[in-house]
């Protein structure tokens, strides 16, 4: 059987086309007649809602194929009935919604039709609706259930728009962003990371001890990339002197002192299921931008010694680096050099940043004055014509110069790509 929807139908037509899908499904034939009757008289369109809402609890019954389209038919009919009504909808979609959720993995249909559905419903609902919220928590629930990791991305994106928008609690802001994160982390261990930075990032008011463990051990742990902690704020950890201290050293970037960390607290770490090979490796990596900082070639024996690589395995070390541009540069096989065109800093500020940075904002406190002095001037002047302030001027000459600069960016990244290729 064929199943169609047009939103604009009468609700006569979709209810009796509801009555006979379902009449189809469970070898009945009273449904059309019921229907028929609650049709017949104005006064009976809250019955008929009273019986579609009932029979959503048979749901689970339905074959594969007819359980989206008939799902979707009946969410038109609550929609025409809540507004013929006038009554709220989101009472009728509450009921619907918990009925659909309790069908089980077990049954004929599917776990992905039943998130369809479940999809269909919240893109259904304002964007302010707290309904949301409990159609969320039950995708999660389903994705959870049946490990359908695969579609847990696509949700993360617009995550924290939606859970602002409908005015979720702290609680329910927190529970729904840790079970995101937890289930992306199966699926995508960076992009679960990133997600639970931006987290921390605006909600860290509403995180314990456990949660930042939480977070600081999935980054130790994901993959070999190396995730910069430089820009959070994770002095919580203060609290575990094993982790904080991990933290710093991370941070730094020290290799040897994270040996001898390693050395002196390795059960420790193995309690917290930190994964040591794989950190070990990842600090080797990124270390490679400390030791490479400010130098144009490095010998074969210079990095083998400072970052306890062996020769054997230091091209295949180098090539991931490149691969993983932490590092730019070109390998000399015969002369056992890397020549460095361009190298990535991680987790460092030296002098000579923070004098481009005091740059910057006296720069900027600058602009600021000549732009309160134009506005006075303004205020003095009104109605005259005046030239454009120093602040403006400047505006556009930088403006000039910021493309000449990206144009010369681009020039040496496409170099960059072409020593990459010839590696």
């Amino acid at each position: 059987m064929a199943f169609s929807i047009v939103l604009d139908r009468f609700l006569n037509d979709s209810a009796l086309e509801l009555a006979a899908s379902l009449d189809l499904e469970f070898k009945s034939t009273n449904l059309q007649t019921t229907f028929q009757s609650y049709l017949d008289q104005e006064d009976q369109k809250q019955e008929l809602l009273n019986d579609i809402l009932k029979l959503t609890n048979d749901y689970s019954k339905l074959s594969d194929k007819a359980f989206e389209p008939i799902c979707n038919l009946t969410l038109h009919l609550l929609d025409i009935l809540s507004t013929e009504l006038e009554i709220e909808i989101d009472s009728s979609l509450s009921t619907y919604l918990i009925n659909l959720c309790q069908i089980q993995s077990s049954s004929l249909i599917k776990s992905n039709s039943i998130i369809s559905i479940l999809s269909n419903i919240f893109n259904f609902l304002p964007s302010s609706s707290h309904l949301r919220i409990e159609v969320l928590q039950n995708i999660l629930s389903i994705i959870s259930r049946d490990n359908l990791k695969k579609l847990i991305s696509p949700l993360s994106k617009n995550l924290n728009t939606w859970l602002n928008n409908s005015n979720a609690t702290e609680d329910e802001f927190k529970s729904i962003y840790i079970q995101t994160i937890e289930l992306l982390y199966l699926e995508n261990q960076l992009e679960s990371i990133e997600l639970f930075k931006s987290f921390i990032s605006s909600k860290s008011e509403s995180l314990q001890l456990n949660d930042y463990k939480n977070f600081f051990i999935k980054s130790l742990n994901c993959n070999n990339n190396y995730i910069d902690l430089n820009s959070l704020n994770l002095n919580s950890l203060q609290q575990d002197q094993i982790l904080f201290e991990l933290l710093n050293i991370y941070k730094s970037l020290d290799l040897e002192s994270y040996l001898l960390f390693i050395e002196n607290n390795k059960n420790q770490l193995i309690n917290y299921n930190i994964n040591i090979d794989n950190l070990t490796y990842k600090l080797k990596i990124a270390s490679i931008t400390k030791l490479a900082s400010n130098k144009t070639q490095l010998s074969y024996n210079e990095i083998s010694s400072n970052l306890h690589i062996s020769l054997d395995e230091l091209e295949l070390f180098l090539i991931n680096c490149i691969k993983l541009k932490l590092i730019s540069g070109r390998l000399n096989q015969d002369k056992q050099i890397l020549y460095l065109h361009k190298v990535v800093k991680l987790n460092t500020i030296d002098i000579q940043d923070w004098k481009l940075i005091n740059e910057d904002l006296s720069n900027w406190s600058n602009k600021m004055t000549d732009l309160k002095q134009f506005i006075e001037l303004l205020q003095n002047k009104k109605g005259k014509k005046i030239s454009p302030p120093q602040v403006i001027q400047i505006y556009h000459q930088q403006k000039q110069e910021l493309k000449g600069i990206k144009e010369q960016l681009q020039q040496e990244k496409d170099k960059v790509l072409e020593t990459s290729t010839e590696v």
